[in-house]
């Protein structure tokens, strides 16, 4: 079942997929057959850089981690997978209401578009970028829960509100609904990142900014002042500049009484 809709750089190792596949069904005989467990072989194989030993760890690991959460999506009956979709219903009722009237408005179930999401641990949802696959999965393998899919299904329903609220068929609802997981979706994402890296290249790279060095101290590096000729006199009616009196004023002797506030009083004479 591995399709021209998986991972461009897993395409031509449909060898390898199918050879990591037995592997996983020979060490767990209770899975059945089911379509979704390629995808997720593929993605792993993806992080393990083509590497089947690899991905045979990863994805046992993950069986292994999780338990009946995860082996029960391809378990015969799907019972974890029914489970799955169940607890999301619950939760668009309790978070995202507008779109869980939307559905019910129309009548379309949730596992109709969520079922595929969560057997393929959302590497069929076109949409999603790889570095957020990437994420997801690396809380997955962090957290060991099931949680971060059901977040992402959320916050897909929730891109999808406005759109959904526009719709005045159930026809229109299941197009909308569709864009996640339509080859057109994929095809709109890579021409926006090939816009991207375009614009990136063809836009002018600014030289770095020129620092120029801190302007000199007056007076030099060490900051006094330096005269290349005679002291200048001070200014007429300049007493601050200097202790030298300005010309034509005398200087009386300071009397107790006359001292600055503060100062003490000079001492009296012997």
């Amino acid at each position: 079942t591995f399709d021209a809709a998986a991972p461009a750089a897993i395409a031509p190792h449909r060898t390898v997929v199918a050879d990591v596949c037995g592997r996983v069904a020979a060490a767990y005989p209770r899975l059945g057959y089911c379509q979704g467990l390629d995808y997720v072989v593929a993605f792993a194989l993806r992080a393990a850089c083509l590497d089947a030993d690899v991905a045979t760890r990863l994805v046992a690991a993950l069986f292994d981690d999780l338990g009946d959460d995860l082996a029960g999506l391809f378990e015969p009956g799907l019972p974890a997978l029914k489970r799955r979709c169940r607890e999301l219903k619950l939760l668009l009722d309790a978070r995202c209401p507008r779109v869980a009237a939307q559905l019910k408005r129309y009548n379309l179930h949730v596992d109709l578009f969520a079922a595929a999401w969560f057997q393929t641990l959302f590497v069929y949802v076109d949409v999603l970028a790889i570095d957020v696959l990437d994420r997801a999965w690396t809380v997955l393998f962090l957290e060991r829960s099931f949680k971060i899919f059901h977040r992402l299904a959320l916050a897909l329903f929730v891109t999808l509100e406005r759109d959904l609220d526009a719709c005045r068929a159930p026809h229109e609802a299941l197009e909308v609904l569709s864009r996640l997981t339509s080859a057109e979706a994929h095809e709109r994402r890579r021409k926006l990142r090939q816009k991207a890296a375009t614009a990136q290249a063809s836009s002018p790279r600014r030289p770095p900014p020129v620092l120029l060095p801190p302007p000199p101290p007056p007076g030099g590096a060490g900051g006094h002042q330096q005269h290349s000729g005679p002291p200048e006199a001070p200014a007429e009616g300049d007493d601050e500049s200097v202790g030298v009196p300005p010309t034509g004023m005398t200087v009386e002797k300071t009397s107790p009484s006359s001292s600055p506030r503060g100062s003490p009083p000079p001492p009296p004479p012997s």
